[in-house]
């Protein structure tokens, strides 16, 4: 299914229409517009200064001046957690995955995993994470998240190889799997990059072990 490429322009439009309307505006801005795929790609590929890609095919986002690709993950928090549930945790899924060809991309091409973390409607801070492990000097050994990934994606399929796992994913007959989901104590130990954007952190909407890595506290799980 394409992407809506006018998205952003919807979104100022009803904002525009909203604005002597406060309670409104703030309602849409946390619930309707947080929920919108597509929404939160273009809004954080305006924020970095990417360009947002609205093929059905390949990665989120471009940074040309990096020449980086990025898969977006985004995480959102809206106000409804409960105690140890719904904050801001550092996770994405991937649905539909073909796991063997996404996780080449990541290490060939290269991309980088993304996660804009958005509360109540506002990007507060962006969390990149490379696909190589941490200071390898070969630039061939997959992160810890890539290995996870694979892992996981055989674990689904219940298969124990990679070469079962790449016969399962380039056949003319892909089996279905379920998705996989990126934990952060999946990729914690890589190598990641985080950019505030918010001199004010919402500090209840993430979980403790968040916090502390946009505190530049540092965590190991």
């Amino acid at each position: 299914m394409p992407k809506n490429k006018n998205i952003i322009d919807k979104f100022n439009g009803i904002c525009d229409a909203l604005r002597r309307h406060d309670h409104e505006l703030d309602w849409f801005k946390k619930d309707f517009a947080t929920a919108n795929k597509d929404l939160l790609e273009s809004r954080t590929c305006k924020a970095m200064n990417w360009d947002w890609i609205t093929k059905t095919t390949g990665f989120d986002a471009l940074d040309t001046t990096s020449n980086r690709w990025k898969e977006l993950k985004a995480n959102c928090f809206t106000g409804n957690a409960q105690e140890g549930k719904g904050k801001i945790s550092g996770k994405g899924k991937f649905h539909n995955v073909n796991a063997y060809n996404k996780i080449n991309s990541f290490m060939l091409d290269p991309a980088d995993l993304v996660f804009p973390l958005w509360v109540h409607g506002t990007l507060e801070a962006v969390i990149e994470i490379k696909p190589l492990y941490k200071n390898d000097r070969t630039q061939t050994r997959p992160a810890n998240w890539i290995l996870a990934l694979r892992n996981k994606s055989m674990k689904s399929l219940n298969i124990h190889t990679v070469q079962e796992l790449k016969e399962a994913c380039t056949g003319t007959d892909r089996p279905q799997m379920s998705s996989p989901t990126i934990m952060m104590k999946d990729w914690i130990n890589d190598d990641y990059t985080v950019t505030l954007l918010s001199d004010d952190l919402t500090e209840h909407a993430y979980t403790p072990s968040i916090l502390k890595i946009l505190k530049n506290e540092g965590v190991s799980l």
